[in-house]
């Protein structure tokens, strides 16, 4: 009995990592052969510890979802000639940030980054799973957008703009913005 519940076990798990592990089938399957093993009398101890080690096995992983979003960009007066009402307007905007490459980096663990691509509009479409990221510019940016950004510059590449929280079940409508400000690799402007 119990042999052949492990290999009924088998080819209904077999056949549950095969098929989306959202659906309601798949776990309904999981909770029949979950069940028929806690059920099913052991020859001795140690099989029962093989066929619980078994499904403690077959838990699903965490899955990614498409997360989607825009990147927007403002800059700030870095001194010279003071400008015009005009111009100091201009700072108070925000523009598409197209076309350029991002890095988010997951707060609790470090290892875990993610590169994004943002479209020509500044939007973004990629699989991240829930967590709190920080984002930080590349080198990989649109040289044809108007920002104060270099990339050349380390310290710019090694800063965190700041924080975007992906939440479980909410998969679109987040916003990234960049605050250039003045570049810190180059010596203020009096």
């Amino acid at each position: 009995m119990l042999i052949r519940t492990i290999i009924l076990a088998g080819t209904i798990l077999g056949f549950a990592n095969c098929s989306n592990p959202k659906t309601t089938e798949a776990k309904e399957q999981l909770d029949v052969v979950n069940k028929e093993i806690i059920n099913a009398t052991p020859v001795n101890k140690d099989t029962a510890m093989e066929v619980k080690k078994e499904v403690v096995k077959i838990e699903q992983p965490k899955v990614k979802d498409s997360v989607s979003g825009h990147v927007v960009f403002g800059n700030s007066y870095c001194g010279g000639a003071y400008p015009s009402d005009e111009i100091l307007k201009s700072y108070e905007k925000t523009y598409p940030l197209s076309k350029t490459t991002i890095l988010l980096k997951n707060s609790s663990s470090k290892s875990k980054s993610y590169k994004v691509t943002t479209d020509e509009k500044g939007n973004f479409k990629a699989d991240i799973p829930p967590g709190t990221y920080a984002y930080y510019m590349t080198e990989h940016i649109n040289p044809n957008i108007n920002c104060t950004f270099a990339a050349w510059c380390k310290v710019w590449l090694d800063m965190s703009f700041g924080e975007v929280t992906i939440t479980q079940g909410k998969w679109n409508g987040y916003q990234i913005i960049y605050g250039f400000g003045c570049n810190p690799c180059e010596p203020p402007r009096p």
